[in-house]
């Protein structure tokens, strides 16, 4: 009975970074216009550093930076660690949570921005770990 496990390549792993980067940019685009029609991301809140209100080209490469750095991170885990699955979740989860307070950064924030904002969060951080912990081995 042979009880090595084999390690999963960076390649796919990118591979699968990539479906769930398409798919958070997906949902998020969309959760981006019920907001706005919602009236959850008005145009006179101003995001720091922008210096400019939300947009939805804000909200894709909010989507796609922190996966690209996921991938990587998981490929390092991958790497280096008899299981890379349960401590990617682990920092997943932890960064998820601190994440949860970026939104209160913008000054004037509304609560429904907030709920909206954080809803993306978890999004990428749910489409990373579906694709992370049942397509890889």
């Amino acid at each position: 009975m042979n009880t090595q496990t084999t390690k999963t390549s960076f390649g796919t792993i990118m591979k699968f970074t990539g479906f769930a980067i398409v798919s958070s940019i997906i949902i998020n685009t969309l959760l981006f216009y019920i907001g706005k029609a919602a009236g959850a991301f008005p145009d006179t809140i101003l995001i720091p550093n922008q210096n400019a209100p939300l947009t939805v080209f804000s909200v894709i490469l909010s989507s796609i930076i922190p996966s690209v750095i996921a991938g990587l991170v998981m490929g390092l885990i991958n790497k280096y660690t008899k299981k890379p699955k349960k401590l990617f979740n682990i920092i997943s989860i932890v960064l998820l949570i601190l994440t949860f307070a970026n939104p209160f950064l913008i000054p004037q924030v509304t609560t429904a921005m907030v709920v909206m904002l954080n809803v993306m969060h978890v999004v990428v951080a749910a489409n990373l770990m579906y694709f992370y912990n049942t397509k890889l081995n």
